[in-house]
């Protein structure tokens, strides 16, 4: 006899209207749990095409080489010579441009490490991030060079946001803005990562 029969046996004498109204019951429920369970899956399936991957791109300079002066005329940062990864993200180390494939919200991380010439005065530079495609400045980060200082090393945070309509633009870091020219200038191991936080709008606004 199977199973689900002899788990709804009467101790008496079997009524086989009773029994197959249980396994019509049994049935009713096994159905409903299956309806449930579908629908879970409709909605991952509905929810899944719109999950973030963990997304970055980043290139390094790892053969020091000299540069040109920090004016106060902002210029691209573009003294990389490897790509250590990409992934949504376009990364071309010649021009030092990422052009970026997913929306959301996005940090630039640079950890900048140059040998300037010294002087005798305190110096200040920016830097910044620029939208090529748009040809639109971003924050700016300023940074100071002590006097007498023969190199200044430092690491960055550039927050930038992409909708949806600005996915396929690109990206650089600019260097500029110094309050007295800068001179003799060489680009030593530095690094820029340009990585995905989140969908728009999860930065953390540090202001209370």
């Amino acid at each position: 006899m199977p199973l689900e029969f002899l788990r709804f046996a009467p101790t008496g004498p079997r009524d086989p209207r009773e029994t197959a109204q249980k396994c019509n019951n049994l049935g009713e429920a096994a159905a409903r749990q299956i309806a449930a369970i579908e629908g879970r899956l409709d909605l991952i399936e509905a929810i899944v095409p719109d999950l973030r991957v963990a997304a970055q791109g980043s290139m390094e300079l790892q053969t020091p080489v000299p540069g040109p002066d920090i004016t106060a005329t902002y210029q691209p940062i573009t003294f990389f010579d490897t790509i250590p990864y990409e992934r949504g993200v376009t990364v071309n180390t010649t021009t030092g441009e990422f052009t970026v494939n997913l929306e959301g919200d996005w940090a630039f991380w640079y950890r900048l490490n140059i040998a300037v010439a010294t002087s005798g005065t305190r110096r200040t530079l920016s830097i910044r991030s620029f939208n090529v495609t748009t040809a639109t400045p971003g924050t700016v980060t300023n940074l100071f060079i002590p006097s007498n200082a023969p190199d200044v090393s430092d690491t960055l945070m550039v927050p930038v946001a992409f909708a949806a309509a600005a996915i396929g633009q690109t990206l650089r870091l600019e260097i500029g803005n110094a309050s007295n020219n800068i001179t003799g200038v060489t680009w030593n191991d530095s690094s820029i990562l340009l990585l995905y936080v989140g969908e728009l709008g999860e930065l953390i606004d540090p202001t209370p």
